[in-house]
């Protein structure tokens, strides 16, 4: 159940990326929050949000699921200056 409640977290933080009320901070805060499941669990959540890499560790993982989120978020300012 838990994973299934992050994924859910992740994958609405994602949606929301370009919302001006989601910052780096809630982006980080929602990440390592993600810290409790497994290897697995986090590889599942990052092929959601079309992350294809393959990624070796927890961290590796944690980092591109951020990365992913924040790329979004600057992307639509980037297209909104």
């Amino acid at each position: 159940m838990a994973a299934r409640d992050a994924a859910l977290r992740v994958r609405d933080l994602y949606a929301r990326a370009t919302d001006s009320a989601v910052t780096r901070e809630i982006v980080e805060a929602t990440v390592q929050a993600l810290n409790p499941l497994t290897k697995n669990e986090l590889i599942d959540l990052a092929v959601q949000i079309e992350i294809t890499q393959k990624l070796k560790t927890k961290s590796d993982i944690l980092k591109a699921l951020e990365r992913k989120i924040l790329d979004r978020k600057g992307a639509f300012v980037r297209v909104q200056a």
